[in-house]
């Protein structure tokens, strides 16, 4: 099986690792020990020099075959703290290249690399103009985009449409709502804002992304690719989970923003990647379970009011990023084979 960028790729089997009692546990054990036995074959067949894991149960089976076989194996660990296979598979890893440098508490120190998390070269050629004339927005009044990851959030996706009313008096909203979740604005109450703000009706932004109807100052999109980049610097604010690298993205370019982990991440490793952007001041936390629409749409008009504030958000997000981090895993990479 080939991917879209013709790299070979190849499925195994892997269950998934629970902390408490379910009776899935002991047929996830059976596709685990399958898993390492397809492992070990796919791994003959390709005859690799290094293996490189991006951590999560879907690694284990790999990283247990990787070490039986005796091929050098670099774990890569994304998020703040590590979860159960990632702190099973340090055991067996030659070296552990980390995004964050707190992170190294939890993993043996000769074997640690500090890298950051590397972006796509695209995210640091975005332009503001093009995200403009793209979205077919002024540059008059800031612009908010707001995304619930590469699926979407349901709930989230209904805070911001009950907050709709409110935030398009003072801004523009590009709201990526996720494949699936585009919903029509006459099911959405804007309270008399349609007649104002209906100086433009589009039936699509980009005929790949489904948009439907929209409004002067909004944009539902279900996910953007090419385009993202400059929609991305466009942005005076970015609402969003806090998944690795879409925190590495927003450190590449220096957006503020307020993060709505997703409460059902693994080891509430979203909670905590927010927390170390938050205690640096590169961000606003906001909790799902207790985030209203008038919270949401508080919380944004008093950054977007606050030019200072965001300024210095702007600050602290960019040390985040280290340009050379996709350069220092290559290097670790060189220094094994």
């Amino acid at each position: 099986m080939m991917l879209a960028r013709k790299i070979p790729f190849a499925e195994i089997s892997t269950g998934k690792l629970r902390r408490y009692f379910a009776w899935e546990n002991f047929s996830d054990i059976l596709r685990m020990f399958r898993g390492i036995f397809e492992a070990r074959k796919i791994l003959h067949k390709f005859q690799p020099d290094v293996i490189i894991g991006t951590g999560g149960y879907v690694t284990l089976p790999v990283g247990l075959a990787t070490w039986h076989k005796k091929i050098p194996f670099i774990l890569f660990n994304a998020d703040a703290t590590p979860g159960l296979a990632n702190k099973i598979l340090s055991r067996f890893a030659t070296k552990i290249c980390l995004n964050f440098p707190l992170t190294k508490e939890y993993f043996p120190k000769n074997k640690t690399v500090i890298t950051g998390m590397p972006v796509r070269l695209a995210i640091l050629s975005g332009q503001k103009s093009r995200g403009l004339k793209f979205l077919k927005f002024s540059d008059k009044l800031p612009i908010v985009l707001i995304m619930g990851g590469s699926q979407g959030a349901t709930r989230l996706n209904e805070i911001v449409r009950e907050a709709l009313p409110e935030l398009l008096k003072k801004c523009q909203v590009v709201h990526l709502v996720g494949k699936g979740k585009m919903s029509e604005l006459r099911t959405i109450d804007l309270k008399g804002l349609l007649g104002p703000l209906r100086s433009e009706v589009m039936s699509g932004v980009a005929s790949s992304q489904k948009t439907r109807s929209q409004i002067a100052r909004y944009r539902q999109i279900e996910f953007l690719d090419q385009e993202f980049p400059d929609v991305l610097v466009a942005s005076d604010l970015v609402v969003c989970r806090s998944g690795a690298s879409a925190l590495a993205e927003l450190a590449a370019v220096g957006i503020p923003s307020i993060l709505i982990p997703l409460p059902t991440s693994a080891n509430n490793h979203q909670v905590e990647n927010a927390r170390v952007f938050a205690n640096a001041g590169a961000t606003k936390i906001l909790f799902e379970k207790e985030t209203s629409s008038e919270q949401l749409t508080t919380e944004i008009i008093t950054l977007l009011d606050n030019k200072t504030s965001r300024q210095k958000m702007s600050v602290a997000v960019k040390k985040f990023f280290n340009p050379e981090s996709a350069q220092k895993i290559l290097r670790v990479i060189q220094d094994l084979i």
